[in-house]
């Protein structure tokens, strides 16, 4: 989008415009200076050409800036990132996936419910779509989430859900869904817009877990989730919540205790050897 203060017809007559292009290349604005209107007649073709203005049907047109804070409502500003597997400058690694915050019909809590809100509510935190990913050397992630415009197409304008994401580090062997929220390494702020993002700088090595979410519970709507990073970081969705009962049919575990070892010494007594160790019980 660009735009410019021009004086297009002496001293007097200074205007300022819009340059506008709407990407599918069709309907553009027809009110005042749009390609067909009567106020370009004032405009000699010299001046036109300076300022580069073509009248086709192409989406590129010129608005008045009233009439432009008049009609839109919503200005989005995009960072582009390099993706090209052949490019000389830096790139980065893209990731995308299309998910949904879903009660599914079941009560609040339940396994199939996908709409568990922020981490202000611990008990159905954890219900929300999370995606797994692995760090081999530091470096940045970036991740922008976007949401479902509300009714699109139409001209009612229903407010956006309020949304965000939490990042966290988890077990270096975790392949499954978590129960238990964990400190996050970054969050987003949270935000009732189009797309929220969050960016984080030097991530150690190691496992991560990143879960997008509404601010409520049982708020419904489907998202889009890009994952940026200078290094790969194979990112998942993660839909099972415990290992399978394998070929012999072992019981599945009813609980499960996550131990954090915080420190450890070796202490020899009369030949003897003994660990002691300060840890962190979670249940």
């Amino acid at each position: 989008m660009v735009w410019f203060c021009s004086s297009l017809f002496g001293h007097h007559d200074r205007i300022r415009m819009i340059r506008l292009q709407n990407p599918w290349g069709e309907k553009e604005w027809n009110g005042p200076w749009s390609d067909d209107s009567k106020e370009w007649e004032q405009v000699t073709e010299s001046q036109k050409n300076s300022l580069g203005i073509t009248v086709d049907e192409d989406g590129e047109f010129w608005m008045p800036w009233y009439s432009f804070v008049q009609y839109f409502t919503d200005i989005s500003v995009c960072q582009l990132f390099n993706t090209k597997i052949f490019s000389t400058s830096r790139r980065y690694h893209e990731e995308v996936f299309y998910g949904e915050w879903t009660t599914n019909g079941v009560k609040s809590g339940a396994p199939d419910d996908f709409a568990g809100g922020c981490l202000n509510f611990s008990a159905t935190f954890c219900n929300n779509p999370q995606f797994l990913l692995t760090v081999s050397q530091p470096g940045e992630i970036m991740f922008a989430l976007t949401q479902r415009e509300p009714n699109e197409g139409t001209k009612r304008r229903d407010p956006y859900v309020t949304i965000g994401i939490h990042v966290m580090k988890v077990e270096n062997n975790r392949l499954h869904r978590i129960h238990q929220a964990m400190a996050p390494i970054g969050t987003s702020d949270y935000a009732s817009a189009r797309s929220v993002f969050l960016h984080l700088r030097d991530v150690p090595v190691g496992r991560y877990i990143a879960v997008p979410t509404t601010y409520a519970p049982r708020e419904q709507t489907t998202f889009m989730l890009r994952i940026y990073s200078d290094h790969k970081v194979e990112p998942r969705l993660l839909t099972k919540h415990a290992p399978s009962k394998g070929l012999f049919g072992c019981r599945q575990p009813i609980s499960v205790t996550r131990i954090t070892i915080i420190e450890a010494f070796l202490e020899q007594e009369k030949g003897e050897e003994r660990i002691y160790a300060h840890n962190e019980l979670y249940y």
